[in-house]
């Protein structure tokens, strides 16, 4: 589904460090703290995105029951395949043009731009064959048909890339939640009108609609700057898709398991599971975003290994000071959050839920290295990778879960993750600062720990023991001075200074 998806202290605006590569005469802080700037707009978004998002899901899930959710969910999942397969390495490729300084940005965005939207509509036109395999009159079938159009947009999400750039995210923001809104909205009244899931699926998918050719109109001004590009459409091919399939691995090795499970199990048990996923979504959703953005300075930073390991070991720092807590303590409290969220009928998904909080751990660090590897130019690397973990998980979803049980599924995801985790650790240890990541690692972990042992005294009311556990880690890493400094420096003046003075 869609989203449902204080002005920051002023720094350096990232277009300079795009075009530039990085300043010479600028520290990596000064590069992660304009990151920051541009991020902490997103992530604010994404903060409410992904509250309206939770809230539409959670309705959603109550409101169709395990047996329609989980035909729902199968047709949903064809859907992020096909919208994997449209991005296909276009993005990418551009968000590196533009922190590399390529001159004629404009014109090479505009050729991007061109070919990709060409290519989402072929995949488009894919879906719709697919959507007929499932037969349309089914929940499955007629779900993935009426988001064909926004596999069809997809593609012209490659002008986000300017944003992120250019560090003016705060315009696409404002898109983005409003159609986020928009989506909530009626997707939520439509729910508990008792409307079906092929319904909700269509408020989605025109939203989704709207929010695309937005996007694509706020963009016009960097369009239609510059010169005509030197670049081809078989140079651009070549370039991204190396990027595009490993991409597309990427989606398939995490997601294809709901469709597989789809023709293995009831309806009411792929329910439960992917009910379990959309949490866990929802909980990892922060490194994806930040990588997205994070593209074109990761890029510039590369060929310089000190400015690129202060980097990572930054990125690293806001990966696990603000997601790893929340996946430790859902995953202590996984049976009551499920209860919480989706109602008594899912308590045993529990057990579900804290098996994918683990490769939810792992899949943080896989975060932080597939992009490197793109500016590496090692995606054919990632191809190699991520497809070693869509066999492992295709062929151990259909020969082991009908003896196991689904329950399987959740194992093997973990297995994934670990494969292409590994895999990547292969290729970067060399350029990835161990030290650095294990010490900004400490705190929040320290942290943790104390929120673990709450929400283990607590475990028989969730509600009491994910709150105490949230206030205790924040009062314990404010004490430690353990918040990464750029988003401390975020944070409106007062509460800045609050928890400045806490930690001394």
């Amino acid at each position: 589904m869609t989203d449902g998806d204080g002005t920051p202290p002023k720094v350096q605006d990232l277009s300079v460090i795009a075009a530039d590569g990085m300043d010479s005469d600028k520290g990596p802080a000064t590069a992660t703290q304009s990151l920051a700037g541009s991020a902490g707009l997103m992530i604010a978004r994404k903060i409410v995105g992904s509250a309206m998002s939770a809230v539409s899901s959670i309705v959603v899930v109550r409101c169709l029951g395990p047996d329609h959710f989980g035909q729902y969910a199968a047709g949903m999942s064809a859907f992020y395949l096909f919208t994997a397969l449209t991005e296909f390495g276009f993005g990418q490729v551009l968000g590196m043009a533009i922190g590399r300084g390529r001159a004629d940005e404009a014109g090479y965005a505009r050729l991007v731009l061109k070919v990709s939207a060409i290519w989402s509509c072929l995949v488009a036109a894919a879906g719709v064959g697919v959507a007929a395999l499932f037969a349309m009159d089914t929940i499955r079938g007629g779900t993935l048909l009426v988001l064909v159009p926004a596999i069809a947009l997809a593609g012209t999400s490659v002008v986000r890339q300017f944003f992120y750039a250019r560090h003016e995210v705060g315009r696409m923001a404002k898109i983005d939640l409003i159609t986020a809104f928009s989506s909530t909205s009626v997707i939520v009244f439509a729910a508990l009108a008792d409307a079906p899931a092929v319904l909700l699926a269509a408020a989605a998918s025109a939203t989704s609609v709207v929010n695309s050719l937005l996007v694509l109109l706020a963009a016009q001004r960097w369009l239609h700057m510059g010169r005509t590009s030197s670049g081809t459409v078989r140079g651009l091919i070549r370039e991204a898709y190396p990027i595009g399939l490993a991409s597309f691995l990427s989606t398939a090795y995490t997601s294809i398991d709901i469709a597989i499970l789809s023709a293995l199990f009831p309806a009411t048990q792929v329910g439960h599971y992917a009910s379990a996923v959309k949490v866990l979504g929802i909980l990892t959703i922060f490194p994806v975003l930040v990588m997205s953005v994070a593209l074109p300075q990761i890029a510039a930073d590369w060929s310089d290994p000190a400015r690129f390991g202060a980097l990572m070991t930054r990125l690293w720092h806001w990966f696990v000071s603000l997601v790893m807590p929340a996946l430790v303590c859902v995953g202590i409290n996984a049976a009551g959050v499920m209860r919480i969220l989706f109602g008594s009928e899912y308590a045993s998904v529990g057990g579900l839920l804290r098996v994918l909080i683990l490769s939810g751990a792992i899949a943080l660090l896989v975060n932080l290295l597939s992009v490197p590897l793109m500016a590496a130019a090692k995606a054919r690397w990632l191809i190699i990778q991520n497809a070693v973990a869509l066999v492992v998980n295709v062929v151990g979803n259909l020969v082991l879960a009908p003896h196991y049980g689904i329950m399987t599924a959740a194992w093997l995801t973990v297995l994934t993750e670990a494969v292409v985790c590994v895999g990547s650790w292969l290729v970067l240890r060399d350029r990835i600062p161990v030290g650095g990541l294990l010490r900004v690692s400490l705190l929040p972990l320290l942290a943790s720990a104390g929120a673990v042992g709450v929400g283990v005294m607590f475990i028989d009311r969730p509600w009491l023991a994910l709150a105490l556990s949230a206030v205790l880690y924040v009062v314990v890493l404010t004490a430690l001075h353990g918040w990464p400094d750029e988003f401390v420096h975020l944070l409106p003046a007062r509460l800045r200074h609050f928890m400045m003075a806490g930690a001394r």
